[in-house]
């Protein structure tokens, strides 16, 4: 949710009343909303009556979904979202936690094998100069990799159909390793 003086983000020492009301007011200040994530809420998503109280909300607002963007390993926001049976996922990668472009690839190819062999795969990150310009030279490889990038939406969706078996992961054509040229295949 964006900070400013009229909407302020979630804090788990806020009233109820305020709570939903920040909730209520980040939502009508984004047209079309599908779904909400977690992004400076570390100490939130590990706060049960806040959970609670978030995915009460959203079930009631109906339609939304919730990404965990899990950047705490305590975190229980995707089992509490599980809990009230919201559509949701939690990311499996996070790409540029160290803001370097060898470690941005190498949690680009991790992202890449969970996607191999899952079938779906979420990852976070941010628009840092390094983040931008690895993306802008390895998305353009993704379709030859039988890779197809998904809005969130479709995600979930991907990911339920896997869950219940009526789909099948979908293997990439192609191998080869991000950063490297068709050539050396």
């Amino acid at each position: 949710f964006p900070y400013t003086p009229l909407f302020r983000s979630l804090r788990p020492d806020m009233p109820h009343r305020e709570f939903i009301n920040n909730i209520l007011n980040c939502l009508a200040s984004v047209p079309y909303v599908r779904g909400i994530n977690n992004h400076m809420g570390s100490y939130l998503t590990q706060d049960p009556k806040s959970m609670r109280w978030l995915m009460e909300e959203i079930t009631r607002q109906g339609s939304l979904y919730f990404i965990d963007s899990h950047t705490t390993k305590y975190s229980i926001a995707h089992q509490v979202a599980n809990d009230y049976q919201l559509p949701g996922f939690r990311r499996n990668v996070f790409l540029d936690n160290v803001r370097e472009p060898q470690a941005i690839a190498r949690q680009f190819r991790r992202l890449l094998s969970i996607a191999r062999d899952q079938g779906v795969a979420l990852a976070i990150g941010h628009p840092h100069p390094e983040t931008l310009a690895f993306l802008d030279s390895a998305l353009p490889l993704l379709e030859e990799r039988g890779i197809v990038l998904l809005p969130v939406s479709e995600l979930i969706e991907r990911a339920q159909l896997l869950k219940t078996r009526q789909l099948r992961p979908i293997l990439a054509r192609r191998s080869f390793e991000i950063g490297e040229s068709k050539a050396e295949n």
